[in-house]
Order: C-alpha cells, then structure tokens, then sequence
C-alpha cells in the first residue's frame, strides 16, 4: 500500500534531483533510491510502476540522448546501476528488459568507437540523422570521449556476464529477455544503411547456446520467438 501511495512523488522528486543536482553525493544517493525502488517494485510485482522507474535510471544513463553529450559522473554510475538491476533482480524485469538491453546495446556500441570504428546509431537511433559536417563531428569526437571514459570507469565484462547469466533466469524470465533482446537486435539492424549493427543478434547465438538445456515446453516457447526473427 505504502509503495502504491508513494511511488510517483518518489519518482518525481528523486529524478528532479538527479537531474538539477551537481553534488554527486546527492547524485549518488538519488540512483540508489531508484535502484532500491526497482527491485520492491518488481518482487512486488508492480510491473507498471517498475517500468516508470526503470526508463528514468536508463534515461539518466545518457546513452540514449541524440545530441552530443559528454557522460558525467552520475551517468557512469547510472549505467552500472542498470547493469546490477539487471544481474540482482533480471527474473521479475518483465517488459523493462526493453530498456536496459537498449543501454546494454548502446554501450556496446561506444564500445567499438574507442577501437577505432565509425558507426551510426545504436538500438532506437534510427530515425535520428546528423544534419551537416559540423554536427557529425561534433558527435564523434563526444562518442570517443565518452568511449574513453566508460572503457575506463565501467568493467568491460559487466555486459558478458549478464547475456551469460541467462542459463539461470527463471522459465518465464527467459522467455521475456529473448523477446525484448529480438526487438533490440531489429532496431539495430533497421539502423543506418551504412552501418547495421548485430550485437543483439551475436547475443542471441549464445544465450541460445546457455539455454539448450531448458525443458523442451520452455525451449518451444523462446523458438516461437527466434523463429520470427
């Protein structure tokens, strides 16, 4: 009843925070208000709520934005934020897997600017098009400072070990993260011409190998949705 009352203004008043506050003690305490909101909401199962929590901690990562930006502080923290919801809470996430496989996909995407690689866009960046020299550069030089820091504040193998965690999800969870882990891969492949991505679809082979084991009404369940991809 208390989280039902409470959540909205808890939400409202922790992202206005986050988002105007420069103290990254007040920063840090404000992510793990929305941390610790997800996982109550998503044991509790209040699937709506969760997934309002969850897309502001994905927004706050900075990945998503469109425009040139340089990832601070508390947008480091808030992608390992989602990386430990991912990994604590993955088997009550239901449609919230959209969003952090989203992050999980963009990050791979910085990822390979810092090895040298021109790309255009990340899951959900399709529509998005860089409208003169200028701006084109502008993001470039952003992506490989942002690939810069990230190689350097985040665990390289923090992506790996939650796609290798999928052997351990529950029968329903599984089912849940192949869906939304297919969606991600078709934005990246609908992506830019030039540059189709197929991150999601290298993660789909092998969380396909870590579930081969499943029983074989659960394993119908996820070919259900590989075959349509």
């Amino acid at each position: 009843a208390i989280l039902q009352l409470g959540w909205a203004p808890m939400l409202a008043a922790l992202s206005v925070l986050l988002e105007e506050s420069e103290d990254a003690h007040v920063a840090s305490q404000c992510l793990r208000g929305l941390a610790s909101a997800i996982v109550l909401l998503s044991i509790s199962g209040m699937g709506g709520e969760r997934d309002a929590f969850v897309s502001t901690l994905t927004q706050f990562t900075n990945l998503h934005c469109h425009t040139a930006r340089e990832v601070r502080r508390k947008n480091l923290e808030a992608i390992q934020a989602t990386m430990t919801i991912a990994r604590s809470v993955g088997n009550f996430l239901g449609s919230s897997w959209g969003p952090v496989l989203r992050c999980i996909s963009q990050l791979d995407r910085l990822q390979l600017v810092g090895q040298g690689q021109r790309l255009g866009g990340g899951a959900g960046d399709g529509d998005r098009r860089v409208s003169s020299d200028a701006e084109r550069k502008e993001r470039e030089a952003v992506d490989e400072f942002n690939s810069l820091r990230i190689d350097q504040e985040l665990d390289s193998s923090a992506i790996d070990r939650i796609f290798s965690a999928s052997g351990r999800l529950s029968d329903e969870a599984i089912v849940d993260f192949v869906r939304h882990l297919c969606a991600v891969s078709r934005e990246e492949m609908d992506g830019p011409a030039s540059s189709p991505r197929v991150f999601s679809m290298q993660k789909i082979v092998e969380i396909t190998y870590y579930n081969m084991s499943r029983i074989r009404i659960v394993w119908s369940r996820i070919w259900a949705i590989l075959g349509q991809h």
